[in-house]
């Protein structure tokens, strides 16, 4: 049986499904909210466990939220509800990595 490494494994994932292909169906499904769903608020929390980690929570005005992770070090929490929120919120959440916040 011969051993496959996980790298390879997940190079060869990636070359069999284009991201193109996974992405336009989110594209569809957000194209009749563009433009119509704004931020409203964003929160995070600095989880202690094995592991040190950021929590993201994005808000929207539709009801639809999002939950990341951000940076893993101490002090993000703080430049993100007090730097990153203000620049966020009111934003389109469908465009807003494709644009910068005025």
């Amino acid at each position: 049986m011969q051993h496959t490494a996980r790298r390879d494994f997940l190079k060869g994932l990636a070359a069999a499904i284009p991201v193109s292909a996974v992405l336009s169906n989110y594209q569809a499904m957000a194209a009749p909210l563009r433009k119509k769903v704004k931020i409203t608020d964003v929160k995070a929390m600095f989880v202690h466990a094995h592991t040190d980690t950021n929590m993201v929570k994005i808000e929207t005005d539709s009801g639809i939220t999002g939950i990341g992770e951000a940076y893993w070090g101490r002090g993000v929490k703080d430049v993100i509800l007090g730097y990153l929120r203000q620049l966020v919120v009111g934003q389109d959440p469908w465009t807003l990595s494709r644009s910068t916040p005025k």
